[in-house]
């Protein structure tokens, strides 16, 4: 029995706002319950980091969101080295040679995961890592009636359709427009641009081309309370959009998935958390069907399923069998698993 909590790092290399948020949300978590006498989530190997990976060495564990971070990461003096998989999809664009466990968030990220250089009995299911702050809305009148103020024409309890600028295909963005304008159930549609001045400016111009009953948002805590109220969120799924999603209570769905995504895809889809429209021209008949309230009870009982409240505590149990596997190696013992 240890006598001092393990020194934990979180690090990641991406800069987009949602990755910062999931390693700085999962950094919480560690030292909530416990586990990390310093949890840290640094960049490595940024452009400008705020710390070097001298602030890794003597960690008992490493923790990588990502590809490079894992290899910026390789040189290090640590115990344990973690990937933590963030994206339900084809996330982690490098190998994950070199992690002593790998963590996804769910059972059809394993196949991407092995794809990627995982062995089998590495790969452990610890449930979606939710952004800080993201949850179902405590107050979802409350939340529209905000998001509506001053605006004519919305109709009594709308669907909520929230749409990442980043989750757009840029290329079909016309036709995409054209399709949202075509669903038949009472739609509002959000879309998130975070702070990307110019994604504002192009909705601004374009959206109102298609009679479209739409809002932009862009402060990142009102942004996380409209993701509370959301009926389904555009998503890639190998962004940290779908975690944002999940944990606010919202189910996804997705325009034509890419081709290493599509066995995951139609796995989410099967379980209920996914819909999926193949081409742009099927997004308007697919949320249609995924907006119908039976579709949408179906999809939120199996978000609940997740316990994605229990994500916390998951890995880091994961994070400890794995450290208790590593000790047994190191004091020459043989796991047989029959």
């Amino acid at each position: 029995m240890r006598d001092r909590p393990l020194h934990v790092v979180v690090t990641t290399t991406r800069t987009d706002a949602g990755s910062r948020a999931i390693a700085s949300a999962l950094a919480d978590v560690l030292e909530d319950r416990g586990t990390s006498s310093a949890p840290i989530a640094i960049p490595i190997g940024t452009e400008a980091p705020i710390r070097g990976i001298a602030d890794v060495d003597g960690a008992d564990v490493l923790v990588a969101l990502d590809a490079v971070a894992l290899e910026n990461a390789r040189s290090a003096n640590v115990g344990l080295r973690i990937a933590l998989w963030t994206g339900l999809g084809d996330a982690w664009l490098g190998t994950v040679e070199g992690a002593d466990a790998v963590l996804v968030p769910h059972a059809s990220s394993i196949d991407l995961a092995i794809a990627r250089g995982a062995r089998r009995s590495d790969v452990e299911v610890v449930g979606p890592v939710g952004p800080e702050g993201f949850a179902p809305a405590a107050d979802r009148a409350a939340v529209l009636a905000e998001l509506t103020r001053g605006a004519r024409d919305i109709p009594p309890e709308p669907r909520v359709l929230v749409v990442p600028f980043t989750a757009l295909p840029g290329a079909d963005l016309s036709a995409t427009l054209t399709q949202l304008a075509l669903v038949k159930e009472p739609l509002l549609v959000v879309f998130d641009v975070e702070d990307d001045v110019d994604a504002a400016k192009s909705i601004r111009t374009v959206a109102p081309r298609f009679g479209l009953t739409a809002a932009l948002v862009s402060d990142r805590d009102y942004a996380r309370a409209v993701y509370g109220v959301a009926d389904r969120v555009l998503v890639r799924l190998e962004g940290s959009e779908s975690a944002a999603a999940l944990a606010s209570g919202a189910p996804l769905v997705i325009i034509r998935p890419k081709t290493s995504e599509t066995e995951a895809a139609r796995a989410l889809s099967e379980a209920g958390l996914l819909a999926v429209a193949k081409v742009v021209p099927m997004l308007a008949v697919t949320l249609d069907q995924a907006l119908t309230s039976e579709e949408l009870t179906r999809a939120r009982a199996a978000i609940a399923a997740l316990e994605i409240t229990r994500t916390g505590a998951r890995i880091q149990a994961a994070i400890e069998a794995a450290r208790q596997l590593r000790l047994r190696d190191l004091a020459g013992l043989i796991v047989i698993d029959f």
